[in-house]
């Protein structure tokens, strides 16, 4: 093979690695960008389902407090 077959060869060699380092760059910034997003939000609803057992263990509370004050 001669050199002038060759060096083509190579650069799209070169080209199509380039390709796939940008391509493996943007699903790792993809999969992190994700997993951060989905941590937020759980972390948000875990932070309403807090919220919401408060809420009803007030309500509870309140409920019993008023039944006690009305029975008397």
């Amino acid at each position: 093979q001669s050199t002038s077959t060759v060096e083509p060869i190579i650069a799209a060699e070169n080209y199509l690695n380039e390709i796939q380092e940008q391509i493996n760059d943007r699903k790792k910034f993809l999969k992190e960008t994700i997993q951060a997003w989905l941590e937020q939000y759980m972390n948000k609803l875990r932070y309403n389902i807090d919220l919401q057992h408060q809420t009803t263990d007030s309500l509870i509370v309140f409920r019993e407090q008023a039944f006690h004050v009305i029975k008397k």
